[in-house]
């Protein structure tokens, strides 16, 4: 309940999402984890492509 009145109280979205996106938290990771392995494939994809 003190959870659920600090979330209404401070709109931020990134407390909301943790709060509504904490059950699901290992989910997240993996997308997290996927979404920097691909950050960090994409500039040497690009890169290799524009060289070749």
């Amino acid at each position: 309940m003190l959870l659920h009145a600090a979330a209404l109280s401070t709109p931020t979205p990134a407390f909301v999402a943790l709060i509504l996106f904490l059950p699901h938290s290992h989910i997240w990771i993996s997308v997290f984890n996927a979404a920097k392995a691909y950050e960090s494939a994409a500039p040497r994809m690009d890169f290799n492509n524009r060289t070749a």
